[in-house]
């Protein structure tokens, strides 16, 4: 069959990312063993004048005690995951993708918490499940290491 060039440049276009269209950015997983998943309780945000107070004022909270704005469950993490309020999609060697928004910054720490976890969950502990109060870890119900993590805005 002849080629028909005209169709060829129209497949490249199409093919070709679109520069004003953002691109997703993947950050680094800076620990692939850590599956420990801490929790905090979402009471210990006290200080009414930051970012993370006024997040928590918009977040509601789900039959798990997940504390959530939208369909974001909000995390901690390390400060080269950004400020609060950043939006991410984290995927779980065990096969669970995650959408997050960063409610709280993990103190002193550049990657994993000294307790193990590279990710903290934000909880209304008076909800959430015994048995993960009592082991400290959500891994039972979101098991595996962080594989991915995909950014789901532009980053600021």
């Amino acid at each position: 069959h002849p080629v028909d060039a005209d169709r060829l440049l129209v497949a490249d276009v199409i093919l070709e990312a679109d520069p004003k269209v953002p691109q997703p950015v993947t950050m680094p997983v800076c620990s692939t063993t850590s599956t420990f998943k801490s929790w905090m309780d979402y009471r210990k945000i006290t200080n009414t004048t930051t970012r993370q107070w006024r997040l928590q004022q918009t977040a509601t909270t789900d039959e798990y005690g997940f504390r959530k704005v939208g369909d974001y469950y909000m995390v901690a993490m390390a400060k080269m995951y950004g400020p609060v309020g950043t939006k991410y999609m984290i995927t779980f060697s065990g096969g669970q993708t995650m959408p997050v928004i960063i409610g709280d910054l993990k103190a002193n720490t550049t990657c994993v918490h000294p307790d193990g976890s590279m990710i903290e969950l934000i909880v209304d502990s008076q909800i959430m499940p015994g048995n993960v109060k009592r082991s400290g870890n959500y891994n039972s119900m979101i098991e595996g290491t962080i594989t991915q993590i995909v950014a789901q805005e532009e980053l600021e």
